[in-house]
């Protein structure tokens, strides 16, 4: 699959703003094209995910996902905004993650001699939570922090007058 059909299939995902908002909170820059495999059911699998958690960024710092910046190429700010309300849904999902849970179902199978890793990644992924509502603005590319409708609304009635 050539990399604009790949753009295509992505616009037509209903999850790929979950994966987007999914792939900055892990500080994932590498997801597109050659990191999805489409599997001829609507559906794309996730694949190669060694650029993810890396050690050295920030909580609050930008991966500048090159998914985010597809899918923000040539939208209006209206479009963006929108976007990025999307985006804010998932962030309460990942507040909701019961991380004891899921320690306990990967510790047996998958974690032994990495408890120290995992205890690291963990402690960036509940920290970066807090950011990503500034992190999805930077990476949508938004300019005005806040449409203010309601002035702009009244700013032009009052030059009408």
């Amino acid at each position: 699959m050539t990399n604009l059909q790949m753009e295509e299939q992505l616009s037509k995902w209903q999850d790929v703003l979950r994966l987007a908002a999914f792939d900055e909170w892990i500080f994932n820059r590498d997801r597109i094209p050659n990191n999805l495999l489409y599997a001829g059911d609507g559906n794309l699998w996730l694949i190669d995910h060694d650029d993810a958690l890396p050690s050295y960024p920030s909580p609050s710092g930008s991966a500048n996902s090159q998914l985010l910046q597809l899918l923000s190429h040539n939208k209006s700010e209206f479009e963006l905004f929108n976007m990025r309300k999307t985006l804010r849904t998932f962030v309460a999902e990942y507040r909701s993650i019961d991380w004891e849970e899921l320690f306990q179902l990967l510790l047996p199978h998958n974690l032994t001699g990495s408890i120290p890793m995992f205890n690291r990644h963990i402690a960036f992924l509940k920290e970066r939570i807090d950011y990503l509502d500034g992190i999805f603005t930077e990476s949508l590319g938004i300019r005005q922090r806040e449409l203010n409708l309601n002035k702009s609304l009244i700013d032009s009635n009052t030059k009408e007058r």
